[in-house]
């Protein structure tokens, strides 16, 4: 028989052969036995919205396979992405734990299977396990880093090509660091989000992708991203080598 959305729907927590480090999946077997007891599996498809910003917490949300992005929305109405949740990230810690309102919307960027557990349901396994207390405020410090790290860059007066050659080189790692060898990527994003990552609209994000070609800076095959200069990037980047001096802000 076949699964909703072709997903593999795993209903035992200890047992499941997705498991990340850094999640709730190092949790001892007993707690991970609880949690499986106190959720339930549901499967979702891409652009499934499944909190947002001012909602009162139902519970948290653990990410079994697929990709959400977690946006915020400016007083303009444009989203702009925080963050995408892997396999293995809780979702809705914070409002949870605290019992406030959502600060981000969370939606499905591919085909999703979720572990939910409502929130007096976790409340109760937080107060009874030290193990899962520990990984939900290792959790919370990491997702606390990395609003740090977008708040720094939004004070950065970087131009629209300087912040997408710096995304490019992020994705990169090791290989655009280094800036000798041409590195290469799977993009999972439209350009439509590139421009929510990225803080600019997807005209723009399509316009520079043309000069980035033009330049012979990148190759694009569909999903398929090639950084061909990752040194001369790194100069884009950096606003020694401009690319579009009408892109500010």
């Amino acid at each position: 028989m076949g699964t909703p959305y072709g997903l593999e729907i795993i209903e035992d927590c200890h047992t499941c052969h997705h498991r990340r480090e850094g999640s709730f999946c190092d949790l001892q077997q007993e707690t991970l036995r609880a949690l499986s007891a106190a959720s339930v599996v549901t499967t979702y498809p891409r652009g499934a919205v499944l909190f947002v910003e001012g909602q009162m917490p139902k519970g948290v949300w653990i990410l079994c396979e697929g990709r959400i992005k977690l946006t915020v929305t400016s007083s303009f109405g444009q989203a702009r992405i925080i963050r995408t949740a892997e396999t293995g990230e809780t979702l809705g810690l914070a409002a949870t734990v605290l019992g406030s309102p959502h600060a981000l919307n969370g939606e499905t960027m591919s085909r999703c299977a979720l572990r939910f557990i409502k929130r007096w349901d976790f409340l109760r396994l937080l107060k009874d396990r030290a193990d899962l207390r520990m990984s939900v405020a290792r959790q919370l410090g990491n997702q606390y880093i990395t609003a740090c790290r977008v708040m720094g860059s939004l004070g950065v007066a970087q131009s629209a090509s300087e912040r997408l050659a710096d995304l490019f080189l992020n994705w990169a790692g090791e290989q655009g660091a280094n800036g000798t060898e041409r590195a290469h990527v799977d993009v999972m994003f439209t350009h439509e989000e590139v421009a929510q990552i990225i803080g600019t609209t997807r005209e723009t994000v399509s316009r520079l992708l043309r000069k980035f070609k033009q330049r012979q800076l990148i190759e694009l095959h569909g999903s398929s991203l090639t950084l061909c200069d990752p040194k001369s990037l790194a100069a884009v980047s950096s606003g020694s080598f401009p690319i579009d001096e009408g892109d500010r802000a």
